[in-house]
């Protein structure tokens, strides 16, 4: 460039720009103007705009740094990966700033009005996510403080009484919305089964009338929303493990079915809508009870598809689907106590979304946000994980209360028939077995004797393999388990 600068550029006569030449004539207008204010000088003439010689400067920090180019674009990456429009973006803010200040303590008063607008973003930012969930619902960045609890505890949920919801407000809050239809009469259902301790049958407390639910009594007539429940539970290796359900994630569960029909499936299923807790009471003239703190789940029930043979003999998966909305029982409430765990549904997507179980297509609690229609059904993913699996087929050690799925099977199945009759020619073959004459009677004390000595080795084995049940091995004809 030195080269450049005093070979070729110095046989070449360069001048000013039009542009740079008035703005040089300008500067020295005002510059003659504040010399005659201050009564240095009397004001010269005005300045021509004579154009002067101009030659190429490499007295600049652009050419100084030159020889640091190539580091630093290894250092960073090359120089089109970044833009100086942000920094200069940002300057022009700073300068609209100082044009509201009274030009006194400026940078304070910047400052303030920096922060006031990182505020304003803060809030509209808050208010999106807001449009982007239900209001029942708490946020993802709100603050749910869970206390340590016992790990042998069913289920736990947390007790901050941070996020009040109003009852009436709440009934009220989407206009038109099903899942909120008779959401305080179902409430006090709820409410009073539990409070008068009854057995769960799938809130269908039929006996209960306007004055009994009028009797309960819920403190500060409030329900108090948490982020999420985590439910304990045994697997079928006698292990303790922990699911976590958060209704923001249109989480399932499952519940041991009340239903005592052969054909019965064992398992109800229902996606969990909220979790809660308040405080309620009975408070009539002819019973006054305690006040307790009640935890519960708003769910949406789903019903099994009748007529379907599932099974692991049918080698097909039980397939599910929501409750339509003209079921009273569409909607309601639950007691976490009877969540045996979370459990993965899998969308038909054969089947495709519809509109017909939940008629309306605006904003409802039942769906999420960005949604307007339901899965038509579901299969249920009993192959989630081995504990899973063990809950269908049974004879898991962890799940002594479970039974084994009963297979939905025709009366007139010809592979029963064939089971059936391989059953009866089986004894018929060990009669004719056990009546077959001894051919050699020599033969026949030679096998006594040996037969003989394999029972004292027998026994001599039994006596070092003698455990039972109470030992660590499972006596499978006290316990019915399934043979593996």
């Amino acid at each position: 460039m030195r080269s450049f600068q005093s070979k070729t550029c110095s046989k070449y006569t360069t001048k000013e720009l039009p542009r740079e030449a008035a703005a040089r004539a300008r500067q020295e207008q005002r510059d003659a103007q504040a010399k005659a204010a201050s009564g240095s000088t009397a004001p010269s003439k005005q300045t021509k705009r004579n154009k002067s010689e101009k030659g190429l400067n490499l007295a600049t920090y652009k050419w100084h740094s030159l020889g640091d180019y190539v580091n630093f674009i290894r250092l960073f990456g090359p120089t089109d990966n970044y833009s100086t429009q942000v920094g200069e973006s940002l300057h022009r803010v700073v300068k609209r700033l100082y044009g509201m200040t009274n030009k006194r303590n400026h940078a304070g008063q910047i400052g303030v009005r920096v922060t006031r607008m990182a505020r304003a973003r803060v809030s509209q930012r808050i208010r999106e996510a807001k449009k982007m969930r239900h209001f029942h619902l708490v946020g993802f960045d709100q603050p749910d403080p869970f206390t340590m609890t016992d790990n042998h505890a069913h289920h736990a949920t947390s007790r901050v009484q941070r996020y009040p919801l109003y009852i009436n407000r709440f009934s009220y809050a989407i206009t038109g919305d099903p899942a909120l239809k008779n959401f305080v009469p179902k409430l006090q259902d709820h409410l009073l089964g539990r409070l008068l301790e009854r057995e769960f049958d799938g809130d269908t407390h039929e006996s209960f009338k306007a004055i009994d639910r009028q009797s309960v009594q819920i403190i500060g007539n409030r329900l108090y929303t948490t982020k999420t429940l985590r439910v304990n539970y045994t697997t079928y290796d006698v292990r303790r493990e922990q699911d976590i359900i958060n209704p923001r994630m249109s989480a399932f569960i499952m519940v041991r079915s009340p239903e005592t029909q052969s054909d019965a499936h064992p398992y109800w299923y229902a996606q969990v809508l909220g979790v809660f807790h308040t405080s309620a009471c009975i408070s009539s003239s002819s019973l006054v009870s305690a006040t307790r703190t009640y935890d519960f789940l708003w769910v949406r029930w789903l019903g099994i598809e009748p007529g379907r043979r599932a099974g692991f003999k049918n080698a097909r998966l039980p397939k599910v689907g929501f409750v339509e909305e003209s079921d009273s029982l569409a909607f309601g409430f639950l007691d976490p106590a009877y969540v045996v765990r979370g459990c993965h549904l899998i969308p038909d997507l054969s089947g495709g979304r519809t509109n017909s179980l939940l008629s309306t297509t605006k904003k409802t609690a039942a769906r999420s946000v960005d949604e307007t229609s339901d899965w038509a059904s579901f299969y249920v993913n009993i192959f989630l994980d081995r504990d899973m699996v063990m809950r269908y087929f049974g004879g898991g050690i962890g799940h002594l209360s479970v039974q084994p799925e009963t297979e939905e099977e025709d009366a007139d199945d010809p592979d029963e028939d064939e089971d059936q009759e391989d059953e009866e020619d089986t004894p018929e073959k060990d009669n004719k077995e056990e009546d077959k004459p001894e051919e050699d009677e020599d033969d026949s004390e030679e096998e006594e004797d040996d037969s003989e000595e394999d029972e004292e080795d027998d026994e001599e084995e039994v006596e070092e393999d003698d455990f039972g049940a109470d030992d660590g091995e499972d006596d499978h004809e006290d316990t019915g388990y399934a043979d593996l």
